[in-house]
């Protein structure tokens, strides 16, 4: 890596870390945890989104604990720890949406795109 890489990723890693210690903390404090049932069945649910147009369904879901254990286990077993952490984070995204009121708010697009240099 160079330090231009450096210098024009890190936004993006610092971003990413301090969402991770958010979404950690409270994941800890409100014991929210990612089963292992939960992270099978996003996985069963991403691999059926992946095959929908094909129209092989019923033949799918006769191979589908294969597919999924196969996948899981892909790299070295980080597709199994991704597959968690998108659980967590779905799980701690909805406790929070249970936990604030959301007010709804028209902005311009300039307004949007300063928001989004944040």
């Amino acid at each position: 890596m160079t330090e231009a890489d450096v210098e024009k990723e890190y936004p993006i890693y610092a971003k990413q870390l301090t969402w991770s210690l958010i979404s950690n903390h409270i994941a800890k404090e409100n014991s929210i945890q990612a089963e292992h049932a939960d992270v099978i069945e996003k996985t069963k649910e991403m691999i059926r989104e992946q095959f929908a147009s094909s129209g092989l369904g019923a033949q799918l879901e006769a191979s589908m604990d294969i597919f999924v254990d196969n996948y899981l286990k892909g790299k070295e077993g980080q597709n199994y720890m991704n597959m968690m952490t998108s659980v967590q984070n779905e799980k701690v995204l909805a406790f929070v949406q249970e936990k604030i009121d959301l007010t709804e708010k028209e902005i311009s697009i300039d307004e949007f795109k300063e928001l989004l240099d944040k």
